[in-house]
């Protein structure tokens, strides 16, 4: 569930504009709890204010509250909506992460259940730095992305994870149009500090150069396809 971008970065280091496309053209609003956020036009991300961040002992502390109990029924099968969305996509015989675990890799556990092989990191909670110095077949982000401080270096990261032709499938609210966001639920979270639109979502993928190759924006799950890299021409000699 949490993300490394504070600990990298420090939360003094911020980009002016938005975190996700650098674009000065935002609105600023309310959320709820009264909490401050910039709305940008460009690619429809909303991201917190950072005086109203919480710091990593904060976070930390938030994420321990979540209940990530393996033996627990009811979360069993909220992660297996995810699983059962996604598979599809991923290569059985292929190399995955489970990016953001939390306190517990329940996910990565279902799936090796599977017979997938699946290796689990954290920034927090099971940073085994080796972990990020390949890459993989598919990357997970089960409700992640919303902890983004910094979304652009995130993507940015989670991009170098993948091989060519590689999965990335994301789970996250999305705030749809007929959502108010300032009596959204999902914006309550102290810990969630980034809310992503359609619009976001396919402004990521083309800025990534991403397909998307499923969405469904009522649950939001999404899974994106790193696009394979052209091979050289070859030019005969005559």
């Amino acid at each position: 569930m949490s993300v490394p971008e504070h600990k990298k970065e420090g939360r003094e280091s911020e980009q002016p504009g938005c975190p996700l496309c650098g674009s000065g053209d935002t609105d600023h609003l309310l959320g709820p709890v009264s909490r401050r956020f910039a709305s940008c036009r460009e690619c429809g991300l909303l991201s917190l204010a950072p005086p109203e961040r919480l710091r990593p002992e904060e976070e930390r502390a938030r994420y321990l509250l979540h209940n990530n109990d393996p033996s627990d029924a009811g979360y069993r099968r909220y992660l297996q909506e995810f699983t059962e969305a996604v598979c599809e996509f991923l290569d059985s015989c292929g190399a995955g992460l489970d990016y953001g675990s939390g306190p517990v890799d329940v996910l990565a556990q279902m799936l090796r259940e599977q017979g997938y092989a699946v290796s689990a990191w954290d920034p927090i909670f099971a940073s085994e730095a080796a972990l990020l110095s390949g890459q993989y077949d598919f990357v997970l982000c089960h409700e992640v992305m919303e902890h983004f401080f910094q979304p652009a270096a995130a993507f940015e990261a989670i991009d170098r994870l993948l091989a060519e032709g590689a999965v990335l499938a994301v789970r996250t609210g999305i705030l749809r149009p007929e959502i108010a966001f300032d009596e959204w639920w999902y914006a309550r979270d102290p810990s969630h500090c980034s809310f992503y639109r359609t619009q976001t979502m396919e402004w990521l993928a083309r800025s990534m150069s991403w397909n998307i190759e499923y969405a469904d924006s009522e649950v939001g799950i999404y899974v994106y396809r790193k696009l394979r890299l052209a091979a050289p021409s070859v030019v005969s000699e005559q």
